[in-house]
């Protein structure tokens, strides 16, 4: 009986350490990857610069769906490590705007559950109020022991670390009912009665999640819903909501909508501000102003600093010190050549010699790209002159036609080019996923011509040596290493 016991803590040791490095962890739990919406999977080493190019298709998977639109599938989450009933599985969970869920065994490319959620009939009143959800949901962040803390806060304890580990782990998705869904990602079953936060048909971004508590931005004034922050705490008996106000009345920007700092501060941007709020009451604890673009902001530590890097209107990257928002650090030149450009997506990892990079997915011709017309990843470095930050450029791609938000693993940058633009804001042709050499921006792999649709303007995924995205004709992709565990 001992010898069973033993083998049985030693096996879920090592499951819980492949869920949880020291401060790392093995899953994609959220649009962005993580809490900062960095696009940066730090703990993957599964391949090498040079192994990419041996990369092949692993996933091609056809999802039934009731749903249309070219933002109807979300890319996956990635559970690295599920403890359930059938075992150890690492699932993607992928979800549409219709209300269906899909947990994917990605190691067998087989659907482990599916879940339909009974939804009303929404109406699409506007090109800007699709009517169905579409944001990505999320999960709490790993287990993890050690790394860096909180300020202030105690170190944890191997009884909070296992506790975590085999906690339940819900999936939150806001639905379009208005309504915020926790389901057990082991069965994909109602984990608790789902919470009424906002009317239906609202237009929300990307969830993100914390210690119990939920965030989202609303805007346009979808469905009569105000253009908000909206914070769901479901700590305690009777969930608690909470919203602010946009300062601005077309609402939040960015498809990320909230990222956090490193002591939980929330981050929050509009067309002409980005603001710091508590999270105990969404007080205004900053403010800085400017005539900024439709972009989520990146969030970072640098020299024991939280610094933020968001875009201008203009294409302006500016560098910001969380504790002096109101005045930037630095602010680069313009990267915008046309009306027809712009920053749709932000980035940003470091090798492990501590060098900071910051990418720029940039759609249309722009200053640093007069080669790559129709869009390219702009990457710059992290350094100092005269003792001050500074955003220096150091690569660009080459064309990258309607580029995503770029994702980055072992310093090896992943960029998927969603096709070709069309009239009245349509795709054609069919998405190409690139990697790009982190450091020099030179080509090591491309997929040409293997997918058949263009993608779903809604994200890339990246976790355990695989790359995901979805397709308009309702295919979940993926690209990498057939992996033996």
């Amino acid at each position: 009986m001992k010898k069973i016991l033993a083998v049985t803590a030693a096996t879920l040791f090592c499951a819980g350490l492949s869920n949880a490095q020291i401060g790392r962890t093995f899953d994609w739990y959220t649009a962005a990857g993580d809490n900062q919406r960095t696009g940066w999977e730090k703990s993957d080493t599964k391949f090498t610069k040079e192994g990419v190019k041996d990369f092949s298709l692993i996933t091609q998977m056809k999802l039934e769906t009731k749903g249309k639109g070219s933002n109807e599938l979300m890319p996956p989450l990635v559970f690295g490590t599920l403890i359930g009933y059938r075992g150890f599985k690492e699932l993607g969970f992928v979800t549409s705007a219709a209300g269906e869920v899909w947990a994917i065994d990605v190691d067998l490319d087989t659907v482990y559950w599916e879940r339909h959620l009974d939804l009303p009939k929404t109406k699409k009143t506007s090109a800007n109020c699709p009517g169905d959800v579409t944001s990505q949901p999320t999960m709490e962040p790993g287990a993890t022991f050690g790394g860096r803390r909180k300020k202030g806060a105690a170190s944890s304890s191997r009884e909070d670390f296992w506790k975590k580990i085999f906690a339940p782990r819900p999936l939150y998705l806001l639905a379009s009912d208005g309504k915020l869904y926790r389901l057990d990602t082991s069965t994909g079953k109602d984990m608790a009665p789902p919470v009424a936060v906002m009317p239906a048909g609202a237009d929300a971004s990307n969830l993100l999640a914390n210690d119990g508590v939920i965030y989202t931005t609303t805007s346009a004034g979808c469905a009569g819903a105000p253009n908000a922050l909206w914070q769901v705490d479901l700590n305690g008996d009777t969930p608690k909501i909470a919203s602010f106000p946009s300062p601005t009345p077309e609402g939040f920007a960015g498809r990320n909508g909230v990222l956090l700092g490193s002591d939980d501060e929330i981050y929050a941007q509009t067309t002409n501000t980005l603001q710091i709020l508590s999270p105990t009451d969404l007080k205004p604890q900053a403010t800085f102003s400017g005539a900024l673009g439709k972009v989520s902001p990146v969030a970072f530590n640098y020299k024991d600093r939280d610094v933020l890097v968001t875009a201008g209107n203009n294409g302006s990257l500016f560098l910001l010190d969380t504790k002096a928002l109101n005045l930037p650090m630095f602010q680069s030149a313009p990267l915008i050549t046309s009306e027809d450009s712009s920053i749709i997506g932000l980035a940003t990892w470091e090798t492990a010699e501590g060098t900071r990079w910051v990418l720029a997915a940039v759609k249309g011709p722009s200053v640093e790209a007069p080669t790559a017309p129709h869009g390219a990843i702009v990457a710059y470095q992290l350094t100092e002159e005269d003792g001050k930050p500074t955003l220096k450029h150091m690569w660009t791609s080459e064309d990258v036609s309607m580029p995503e938000t770029p994702v980055i693993a072992n310093g090896v940058v992943f960029a998927l080019s969603a096709g070709e633009a069309k009239k009245k804001g349509k795709l054609g042709g069919h998405a190409t996923l690139y990697a790009f050499d982190g450091d020099t921006g030179k080509e090591i792999y491309s997929t040409r011509d293997q997918v058949t649709a263009p993608a779903n303007l809604s994200g890339v995924t990246i976790a355990n040596g695989r790359v995901f995205f979805t397709t308009t004709d309702s295919t979940l992709w993926g690209f990498g290493y057939h992996l033996e565990h």
